[in-house]
């Protein structure tokens, strides 16, 4: 911790998993440890629980981790299975969020409170609550809700969530002190909706450069002596599966020595669906599903993967939002290619920071895979080159003395 910061604690109230997650306990971990680095001590609350049926690995209701406080409101850690379950969960984590609100404990620091990428029915109330107290609000936003989940419908009931969700976006921004979007897409979205500059902050993708740039002493052994070009994250079609698999088997026919990678949770019918391809096209089934992987065996395949994969489609989730996988890839040092989506052009530039394909086409993914097939040298140096970016723009170190700024200057303001 800088000593010239006074410390000061907050509150980062969301609905994910933690410490153990998807991309959103990652942002979660490394937005409290940016803060933790000046003195901000941002606890994690978690209204609710995400993960269905399985119980995270290193799960507990409550603890701390690397110096992160977090805590389950719901007293679970299992988002339960039936709707009845579920809304009483839901309801459990309403209550201890209003209780931590309106009623906190001497060791609860509420000098400012950090909502992550609200929605009405989740976050209102204990919103209401915090401005009543006259608790500082700030909104964390990766992603704009009314934008990217599914879009118009004529299904009355979908079509009410909508609206409470756009109206969410309106309100939101308007009582909170600041406004923290995760791309630049979101950050014009809400000055498009009048919102200063003053209110925003732009915090992209946040990593830790030192865990990606060391080499892992841990190994996958599937993956030992291959030649693979890998991706990590979920297995759904916004980060175009299909078209990754298509892209592959057009240059597996020319270079049948080489093998595609998924990490993560893939279901068996999925995986069938992958095979299906390979023997459709009398090719071999130069697939590897490895499961979910430690966070070091996962550096090791990010280090020594032909390229790492990032295919979203062009979505309007992908065109709002900024894979965190993204830095991660970078920051192992090898070659990213990546589609021309989002913020992905601000950052990266084709053939010297990564390579950089058209979305949803077979064709230019593939040619950027023969490109670092037939160019290994080359990728290695343009590897490199994205490390660079990483550390420039994603390390937490980075942001974290503009992160304090804005959020003590924002506070100050409403000291006024």
């Amino acid at each position: 911790m800088n000593e010239r910061y006074v410390s000061m604690g907050g509150v980062l109230m969301a609905l994910g998993d933690f410490p153990e997650g998807n991309a959103t306990a990652t942002r979660l971990k490394m937005i409290s440890k940016t803060g933790q680095s000046t003195g901000l001590g941002i606890a994690v609350e978690i209204l609710q629980a995400t993960l269905k049926k399985k119980v995270p690995e290193n799960a507990s209701v409550c603890g701390e981790v690397e110096g992160i406080r977090f805590r389950y409101l719901s007293g679970s850690v299992v988002r339960p299975v039936s709707l009845p379950m579920a809304v009483l969960d839901t309801l459990r984590g309403l209550i201890g969020g209003v209780r931590l609100l309106a009623f906190p404990r001497s060791s609860d620091r509420l000098d400012f409170i950090i909502f992550y990428t609200p929605s009405f029915l989740k976050h209102s109330l204990p919103m209401l609550i915090a401005v009543m107290k006259g608790i500082p609000v700030f909104v964390e936003a990766c992603e704009i809700r009314s934008k990217t989940t599914g879009g118009i419908t004529r299904h009355a009931i979908v079509r009410m969530f909508d609206f409470t969700e756009k109206w969410m976006e309106w309100i939101s921004p308007r009582v909170a002190s600041g406004i923290i979007p995760i791309s630049h897409t979101i950050s014009d979205f809400y000055r498009e909706k009048g919102i200063s500059e003053e209110k925003l902050f732009l915090l992209p993708i946040l990593i830790d450069c030192e865990v990606y740039r060391k080499t892992s002493a841990s190994f996958v052994k599937e993956l030992e002596g291959k030649v693979y070009f890998l991706n990590s994250g979920s297995f759904v079609e916004k980060d175009g599966v299909g078209y990754i698999v298509a892209a592959f088997i057009e240059v597996l026919k020319k270079t049948p020595d080489i093998f595609l990678v998924f990490t993560g949770n893939v279901s068996d019918s999925d995986k069938d669906k992958v095979r299906a391809v390979f023997l459709e096209n009398s090719l071999p089934e130069n697939v590897i599903f490895p499961g979910m992987l430690s966070r070091a065996e996962l550096v090791w395949a990010y280090q020594n993967a032909n390229a790492l994969l990032s295919c979203r489609t062009n979505s309007k989730y992908a065109n709002f939002g900024f894979p965190t996988k993204i830095g991660e890839y970078l920051a192992s040092g090898t070659i990213v290619i990546a589609t021309r989506v989002g913020d992905t052009e601000i950052y990266l530039e084709d053939k010297k920071t990564a390579l950089l394909a058209e979305p949803e086409s077979v064709a230019s993914i593939a040619s950027c895979m023969t490109y670092v097939i037939k160019n290994l040298m080359r990728s290695k140096a343009i590897g490199l080159s994205g490390r660079k970016i990483a550390q420039e723009n994603f390390d937490y170190r980075v942001h974290a003395d503009p992160l304090r700024r804005f959020i003590e200057g924002r506070l100050q303001l409403a000291d006024q």
